[in-house]
């Protein structure tokens, strides 16, 4: 009888606690709620990221220049790193032009691991240690899911997702040494919402998400020092020739400058997500949180419908 009551009473000792934790955290859920508002008008302070050596894939044109040249005015040592030599080359011009020695451009493949453990090798030499990585190269297209062949298929996933393991496998050991260390990931809106004729696409974007959440959570108990931020721009109107495909949206495109100088305030307030436009963001989750036909009328209104 004494082992029953026994049992009973901690039974009751652990409910307790449970509701104890709920209400905790109710209480704290409200005021990072507050916080965050607050920080929408009122922005966090941002650190420095003057003498930072940060490496930015698919450097070549587009964001990812854009990132370049953003790093570059922040006082940065950049990395430009491309498939493309000539490209790749030219950002490196671009920036060198306004800040002499600023940045180096390397030719690699981030789709193999060889590469960029080279790559690796003879930055570590030249450079020192990696402060910053920037996983922003991707390939963009829109057809019909019945229609794109299996080798554009998995040419996308080893561009948009694989990569990604490639390089924070490579350079994340050596953050973790020195406690220190940034990893920006350019993943999409398309990761939190659907459209027609974009689902390798998409799907290479949530995967991206879903691998950035996992490995915040894995460094946010020993490794605090090390933060993550997930990007997720709207369409990024593209260069007339560099053209992927054609978007009916009653929402504005965003350009690679104005997504590139969101990501680096963002990455200056250790932010985990910046999304651009920021009401996007909360758009989204609205989105949702409605049934299904509701979901499908409110986007038929708003967003895009992406052509080939």
């Amino acid at each position: 009888m004494a082992e029953e009551n026994h049992g009973a009473s901690s039974d009751t000792v652990q409910i307790i606690k449970l509701i104890v934790s709920i209400l905790w955290g109710i209480v704290l859920s409200a005021y990072y709620i507050i916080l965050d508002i607050y920080h929408l008008f009122s922005p966090a302070e941002k650190k420095s990221l003057k003498g930072q050596h940060v490496l930015v894939t698919g450097a070549g044109r587009g964001l990812g220049r854009e990132f370049a040249l953003r790093f570059a005015k922040e006082g940065c040592r950049i990395v430009c790193v491309d498939v493309d030599k000539n490209g790749c080359d030219e950002t490196v011009s671009l920036i060198n032009k306004d800040f002499p020695d600023a940045a180096k451009s390397y030719q690699t493949d981030i789709t193999s691991q060889e590469q960029i453990a080279k790559l690796a090798e003879v930055m570590k030499k030249e450079n020192g240690p990696l402060d910053i990585l920037v996983n922003n190269a991707g390939i963009v297209s829109a057809q019909n899911l019945m229609d794109v062949t299996p080798e554009h298929v998995k040419r996308m996933v080893e561009v948009n997702l694989m990569s990604h393991f490639w390089t924070i496998k490579q350079f994340l050991p050596e953050m973790k040494s020195r406690k220190k260390g940034h990893i920006v990931a350019v993943s999409s809106v398309a990761a939190f919402t659907v459209a027609a004729n974009i689902a390798p696409y998409s799907a290479t974007k949530c995967a991206v998400t879903g691998l950035m959440g996992c490995l915040r959570e894995e460094l946010r108990f020993n490794f605090p020092e090390i933060h993550t931020t997930t990007v997720h721009p709207f369409f990024i109107s593209p260069p007339q020739k560099y053209q992927h495909w054609s978007i009916n949206s009653i929402l504005p495109e965003v350009t690679a400058a104005d997504v590139a100088a969101a990501a680096v305030s963002g990455l200056k307030q250790n932010k985990k997500t910046v999304t651009i436009p920021s009401y996007m963001y909360y758009t989204l989750l609205l989105i949702h949180s409605l049934p299904t036909k509701a979901a499908d009328l409110w986007r038929d209104i708003f967003f895009a419908k992406i052509n080939n």
